[in-house]
């Protein structure tokens, strides 16, 4: 390949080896070209390697062994890799698409014909070779002939590139290859990391269990103990209330924890296990969202906490309850439930996945310094919607609505990947 340290540059030297700028105009949708991407000098020659048969590559006419150059005016040799230069590929189909607009520009350096690409290398040795003037007329020249100039690099690149045809083609399949093993690898190591979350999901929820267990034998032994003294009756979970009325209240939420327990395997963590900060999540009328740590694991997690002795508490404990019922709902767009926790009779807390910030305040740069300029449609928020997208879909098809969806409610992970809690969530009234 020639050596160029800029785009301009790249141009120049492929147009002096018989290549050609020209524009192509696509439909928003698959091209159908098969790319290669290597870097030289750190410039990022892409190169289309083949055709997809009657595809838009085809129909177009782009010749195999052309270089991209622009994507709708974008500097395709600036970018870093493949991936990248797919990805904003895709980007500028979907913008065609959202914008309406019917063609999707790309500039390529396109090789000339064999037939003329032989005529331009046979004009240029003519015009690096002239004849002698002597010999034209049969007499010796009056000087001793000059020695013939040595081909110019272009030249012999391009000799090269003329015949070399097999090489390449070999060279693409062994792309190809690489790029396939490449895949296979990528999917092996996802599906290892699958694994070992739902492993350490699983040790979590056992030791969850375990210590839960341990704490209800623990409260139903002092509960005995003090029945036995003569004191008042205390509910299993926690410490007696303090009016019959409580009481009762405390009794409904302690049932409600042992039915799902049952049915839904709800995992019930013990308030002292957890190690809550002073730092607040977010609040509202519902309660508080905490920052904690779950002791035995030591991992950090929310907490949303409902007081049970305001206004309706047992309704919002139930609820919560409710939301705690979701937690076999496993989905890479929808924010895990790790369990429920009560400090009877006061509060109950459900504990839920540590996420970085909402929607909201990544588009309003509040979250994070010096993001905003990366908070576009080209850039982020057409993933991010993609990403609510396949949440809602997971949510609806499993028969549930959320009923409050907006960029608040709308939680981001450290590498932007939009999650939607099963906060507020209803089960559809199915006929």
């Amino acid at each position: 390949m020639v050596k160029a340290s800029t785009s301009e540059d790249l141009r120049k030297a492929l147009a002096e080896i018989g290549y050609e700028l020209k524009d192509f105009k696509f439909e928003p949708g698959a091209l159908g070209m098969k790319l290669g991407c290597k870097s030289e000098n750190g410039l990022a020659i892409v190169k289309v390697l083949d055709n997809i048969p009657n595809s838009q590559g085809v129909v177009r006419g782009v010749p195999v062994g052309s270089i991209i150059m622009k994507i709708s005016g974008e500097d395709v040799t600036l970018m870093k890799s493949l991936t990248e230069i797919n990805r904003a590929i895709a980007l500028e189909i979907e913008g065609c698409k959202l914008l309406g607009k019917q063609s999707l520009e790309i500039t390529m350096m396109v090789p000339l014909p064999k037939e003329l690409a032989e005529k331009f290398l046979r004009d240029e040795l003519a015009r690096e070779l002239p004849p002698s003037h002597g010999a034209a007329h049969g007499t010796q020249p009056t000087s001793p002939p000059a020695k013939p100039p040595r081909a110019s690099l272009w030249t012999s690149n391009f000799r090269a590139s003329l015949w070399t045809s097999k090489v390449e083609k070999k060279a693409a399949v062994a792309a190809k290859k690489a790029e396939k093993e490449s895949a296979m690898a990528a999917a092996a190591y996802n599906n290892a990391e699958k694994k070992a979350s739902t492993a350490a999901q699983k040790a979590a929820q056992k030791a969850a269990k375990k210590a839960a267990k341990k704490a209800a034998k623990k409260t139903e032994e002092e509960a005995a103990r003090k029945g036995a003294s003569g004191g008042n009756s205390m509910a299993p979970l926690g410490q007696p209330p303090a009016t019959h009325a409580q009481l009762d209240t405390q009794q409904q939420l302690a049932e409600a924890i042992r039915q799902r327990q049952q049915r839904d395997g709800l995992v019930v963590v013990p308030w002292e296990t957890i190690s809550f900060t002073q730092t607040t999540l977010a609040k509202g009328a519902f309660g508080t969202v905490a920052l904690a740590t779950l002791s035995q694991l030591g991992m950090q997690c929310a907490v949303k906490i409902a007081d049970v002795r305001s206004g309706d508490g047992l309704g919002e404990a139930l609820a919560l309850l409710n939301e705690g019922s979701f937690m076999n709902i496993n989905h890479p767009n929808i924010v895990k439930t790790l369990g429920i926790t009560f400090d009877a009779p006061a509060k109950i807390g459900l504990i839920m996945e540590l996420m970085t910030c909402s929607l909201h305040e990544l588009i309003h740069a509040q979250a994070l310094r010096g993001v905003r300029r990366y908070v576009t449609w080209a850039d982020s928020l057409l993933a991010i919607a993609t990403d609510i997208a396949f949440g809602m879909t997971f949510l609806h098809y499993h028969d549930l609505i959320h009923r409050d969806l907006k960029p608040l409610n709308v939680l981001m992970s450290g590498g932007w990947i939009a999650k939607r809690p099963t906060l507020t969530l209803n089960i559809l009234d199915v006929v």
